[in-house]
């Protein structure tokens, strides 16, 4: 998955000012509530701890969603696992080619929209600078990893699978209020 994904990074050759425009304005008009969220967190961290910590989750889910199944016994399973796991990943990258525009984060701060600092804050944003091809996934490969292991987890082991789908809302939620993607 990293390889494909540190690939699918070769291929961005630049923002496309009219789809940043586009996903802002998306986002203002018809999620505000997203934008107003992020705005406020300086005044909720123990919610901002939470969905900096949800995001972070997002790098382990697949190896949690594997783990489970050996643990739970269903090796045999593995093969319907990367089936249900890999085309929404490399959907996700091979997009990348033709909507190329950079996380909101990025274009965020310098027009002023600000999340508060901390220690989760700063590992999300460090491992972003050292492991990301710094472009965004449209829609979020994060989020789409981590809703396929759920749909996966559900139907193999349901517990594990409402515990995953759970983590992968969660995920949706920290990705865009966190403003690391566009909702």
């Amino acid at each position: 998955l990293l390889m494909a994904y540190w690939q699918s990074g070769q291929f961005f050759t630049g923002s496309n000012a009219k789809l940043q425009a586009f996903l802002r304005g998306f986002d203002e008009r018809w999620f505000p509530g997203v934008l107003r969220i992020a705005s406020s967190l300086e005044k909720r961290p123990i919610l901002s701890t939470f969905l900096e910590a949800a995001y972070l989750m997002c790098y382990p889910t697949v190896v949690l969603g594997l783990a489970t199944l050996f643990l739970m016994g269903e090796r045999d399973a593995i093969d319907q696992f990367w089936r249900v796991v890999l085309p929404p990943s490399y959907a996700c990258y091979g997009l990348i080619a033709l909507f190329q525009s950079l996380p909101p984060r990025l274009v965020e701060t310098e027009e002023g929209v600000s999340l508060p600092r901390s220690n989760l804050r700063s590992l999300n944003l460090w491992v972003l600078r050292h492991a990301s091809i710094r472009a965004n996934t449209l829609p979020s490969a994060h989020v789409a990893q981590s809703f396929a292991v759920a749909l996966v987890s559900l139907q193999l082991i349901p517990v594990a699978g409402a515990v995953f789908l759970w983590l992968a809302g969660s995920i949706a939620v920290a990705t865009t209020v966190l403003r690391y993607h566009y909702t």
